[in-house]
């Protein structure tokens, strides 16, 4: 899609230089709703900023989305190979005996605000991934969340990124 606005497109050009594709960062932007996209994801964690647009296209909310992947919610589906190695298998009838309730009931007692100020909230959030196989299922991780409203720059995506995990260590002390 092409960027109208020159503030917009130097602003995509600096972030697509900070966070490249030669990283692993996938970029996507859409003027017409008002975000971009920056996607990182690799066998070890997975990263989502999104940045909110105002009506002049200038970014006034960034919102970034870190799951650890040793951080699965195992979901029936999930599981690839069943085996009585797994914790969930049901060796009489040969199947995961782990069900939706207990999954609701995981995702509710994980998700929640851990901080929230005028300008920042923080919280825990559930982080749904397409399967990494093509199967045609969902992966769910405890992931973390961290929005912030105000003057967006690419120091400041930047910063978010660099501090995400000192973050987050700090509030769930």
């Amino acid at each position: 899609m092409e960027i109208k606005s020159d503030y917009l497109s130097r602003f995509v050009s600096e972030l697509r230089e900070e966070f490249s594709e030669e990283d692993g960062w996938e970029t996507e932007v859409d003027e017409r709703v008002g975000y971009i996209r920056v996607f990182y994801s690799d066998r070890y964690c997975s990263v989502k900023m999104i940045i909110v647009l105002n009506e002049y296209s200038v970014p006034v909310l960034l919102s970034v989305t870190k799951a650890d992947k040793d951080e699965e919610i195992i979901m029936p589906e999930s599981c690839h190979t069943c085996s009585e190695f797994c914790i969930y298998y049901d060796s009489v009838n040969e199947t995961c005996k782990r069900g939706y309730e207990e999954v609701s009931r995981e995702f509710s007692e994980w998700e929640r605000v851990l901080c929230e100020t005028k300008n920042i909230r923080i919280e825990r959030v559930v982080y749904e991934e397409g399967c990494y196989l093509d199967i045609p299922h969902c992966h769910y991780y405890r992931a973390y969340k961290i929005e912030y409203r105000g003057p967006i720059t690419i120091d400041t995506i930047k910063a978010f990124n660099e501090l995400f995990d000192d973050i987050i260590a700090l509030v769930e002390k």
